[in-house]
């Protein structure tokens, strides 16, 4: 399900193609069906008090995915918060993408992870509760966690995300699309790369990348040596596995 916002499927479908590594012709990819609704209502806002719940536009995409498709994947992480909420509400399995980002980190050895996401992913918890799932020993940090964390967490991811606002994002925004526009997305770039160098000040051995639009602006490339990592990119790679047949299908979390 894409269209939240609305680059990020093109991310997702652009690392499902890299996931297929060994491809050397049309017929090796797996086949996919997309449902768009970049109508449905923002995440953050509905976790803030401030917007109406996705739920039922949620439910509704999911259940026209059943329709053609074996297991569902959410380009949007905050949307994650409502997982529970709509899996009880549609037949099709789902993948959590926030799982699958920390089993990845925990797998390549990490041990403290500093999380880049939306001030609702952050409250919600929605890392944290993945952790305690699949890697209760990982350490995260977010700007939160921080001396002055609120003011720093606006100025430097809201700010570039919104364009200053959580109910209007503007022009000069990453939800507008400016990570995309080169000549737009310099601006996004620093408060974000300060961002991570206060993650990696604060012992972060790597940058949890945890809302879908930050990849826009600051890229894949490491930040004072301290690699990135993209969930979409974790969720492509385990979906081209579970496609292929070497993974069961999306199961409920564990308790």
């Amino acid at each position: 399900m894409g269209g939240l916002g609305p680059h990020a499927h093109l991310t997702l479908e652009r690392e499902i193609l890299r996931a297929v590594h060994w491809a050397r012709r049309d017929q090796d990819y797996p086949p996919w069906v997309l449902v768009s609704r970049p109508q449905t209502p923002d995440r953050t806002a509905a976790l803030l008090g401030s917007g109406s719940s996705p739920g039922p536009f949620l439910v509704a995409a999911l259940r026209a995915l059943a329709e053609q498709a074996d297991f569902a994947v959410l380009a949007c992480i905050t949307a994650h918060a409502f997982l529970q909420e709509i899996r009880s509400q549609v037949a099709i399995p789902i993948l959590d993408v926030p799982e699958e980002a920390i089993a990845s980190i925990a797998h390549l050895g990490h041990r403290r992870a500093g999380v880049l996401a939306t001030t609702g992913t952050l409250r919600a918890g929605i890392f944290s509760r993945a952790s305690q799932r699949v890697a209760p020993q990982l350490e995260l940090v977010s700007l939160l966690d921080l001396p002055r964390g609120e003011t720093l967490q606006r100025k430097l991811v809201m700010d570039p995300i919104y364009g200053g606002s959580e109910t209007e994002p503007t022009a000069a925004s990453l939800k507008a699309g400016s990570g995309v526009d080169a000549r737009r997305r310099e601006a996004l770039v620093k408060p974000l790369r300060d961002a991570a160098m206060h993650l990696v000040q604060e012992g972060a051995d790597v940058i949890l990348l945890g809302c879908t639009e930050i990849p826009l602006a600051l890229g894949h490339e490491p930040v004072a040596g301290v690699p990135l990592l993209d969930p979409l990119r974790a969720a492509a790679e385990a979906a081209v596995t579970i496609a292929r047949g070497g993974r069961d299908l999306p199961g409920e979390p564990s308790p």
